[in-house]
């Protein structure tokens, strides 16, 4: 019985480029349910508190040519230039011969200070009795029409006042009103008729910043403000009226908080900041900083946050050139899976073997790879010519060869049992 697909995507191998192709003899069709004799995969865990690790590795000849199509939603989300390349640029200028840093948008993630103008309109419930209030900017006041007793309530805050967003900020119900301007964030509890104020640091470059998210960062009911200044996070806790500061290495821009998610198990997601050398995480309900390197001069993306060793807590996939770097912030610790600088591409982190943590799959030239983070183990399974990942599920990868002749073949990888087998279509 076939569950249904959660995942289609496209990994296309081919053999028509010959600069790729070692020897014809490893065009050989050979199921191999263990890792290859002389090509099993490394796997180099560095222990807790040493963030770095690498060693050589050669290559065995053979395979065929993999051509990969992007992941549509598996795009990396930070780009960097080869040592030199000066594709971008931030703040303070880029060191000669260094990675200049490239930031991407992150969907949602925009910048959002200015969000409304004078006049504009948000409907919230903003005094927690069930009923969406309507909320109202003029040039200087925000007014809110409450419908259930028909009453309309005046809050002053000043010329250029935006509103930003409404949230729960403080875990009891109704959503406060989170208003930026130039020098300073307020916050409007309508249900208890507060106004409260919290200052943006000032600085050389000025009072730019950029509201990033509104997030539990510290595990305490109602969400956190995460801004990022220009060279600072700056977390603001409404719910116990504390500010923290979060400084940066360097001058940092725009989008480069890539996400908010739980990776230590504990509740409070952490703050994921990626820079052009690291990746630092902030465990803002402990005020602790991590710092992981990405050696430098090296194109890296976050391609998703999952569990894969089945404890609390997700793991960080990060793809860099020639080997897979998951980093276990619950332990402090890295894994590396090298690909001995073969062309390779994520396909889905999914549970194919119903064990405790999702397996990783990764396409390569002549073969389909599954990473066991939580075991540290990796099993290959060849394959002849052209392929397509057509789906993975709880029940295997499924696969189509297309160079098998006038028809091709379907098999399915079955991730519990190591095994491979026969299938009419990948879509029954």
């Amino acid at each position: 019985m076939h569950s249904k697909p959660v995942k289609k995507s496209v990994f296309i191998v081919t053999l028509f480029f010959s600069f790729f192709i070692w020897s014809a003899g490893a065009l050989a069709s050979v199921f191999i349910s263990k890792p290859i004799p002389g090509d099993q995969p490394d796997v180099e865990t560095s222990s807790p508190g040493g963030l770095t690790g690498s060693r050589p590795g050669g290559s065995r000849p053979g395979g065929s040519v993999f051509i990969s199509k992007p992941i549509p939603g598996n795009k990396p989300d930070v780009e960097t230039s080869s040592p030199g390349g000066l594709t971008g640029s931030r703040p303070g200028g880029s060191r000669p011969g260094g990675s200049a840093f490239i930031p991407k948008p992150i969907p949602g993630n925009e910048p959002d200070v200015e969000t409304s103008f004078p006049g504009a309109a948000f409907i919230a419930d903003t005094d927690g009795d069930g009923t969406e209030d309507s909320i109202t900017q003029t040039t200087t006041d925000i007014l809110i029409y409450h419908p259930n007793t028909g009453r309309t309530t005046t809050y002053h805050v000043g010329a250029n006042a935006f509103i930003n967003s409404t949230a729960d900020m403080d875990g009891v119900k109704g959503e406060e009103i989170i208003v930026a301007l130039k020098d300073r964030i307020i916050i409007i509890n309508d249900r208890i008729g507060s106004v409260t104020p919290y200052s943006i640091p000032r600085s050389r470059e000025g009072n730019t910043y950029n509201i990033n998210a509104i997030e539990d960062t510290d595990g305490i009911p109602g969400a956190e403000i995460i801004i990022l200044l220009v060279s600072q996070i700056m977390v603001i806790q409404p719910a116990t009226h504390r500010v923290s500061y979060y400084r940066m290495p360097r001058v940092v821009t725009n989008g480069v908080v890539n996400s908010i998610k739980d990776t230590d198990g504990v509740a409070g997601g952490e703050i994921i900041v990626t820079l052009v050398d690291q990746v630092i995480i902030i465990t803002d309900k402990t005020g602790a900083m991590d710092h992981y390197p990405i050696p430098r001069g090296t194109t890296y993306g976050i391609n998703t946050i999952a569990d894969t060793d089945g404890t609390p807590g997700g793991e960080i996939i990060i793809a860099l050139a020639g080997r897979l770097m998951v980093i276990q912030q619950a332990t402090r610790r890295i894994t590396y899976y090298p690909m001995r600088n073969a062309t390779y591409a994520i396909n889905s982190v999914v549970n194919v073997d119903a064990d405790a943590g999702k397996e990783i799959i990764v396409a390569l030239v002549g073969k389909i790879r599954v990473i066991d983070d939580r075991e540290r183990r990796v099993r290959d399974y060849s394959i002849r010519g052209v392929y397509a990942i057509q789906n993975v599920t709880d029940n295997g990868i499924c696969y189509e060869e297309l160079s098998s002749g006038p028809r091709s073949s379907s098999y399915i990888i079955e991730g519990a049992l190591q095994r491979r087998y026969r299938v009419e279509s990948c879509f029954e």
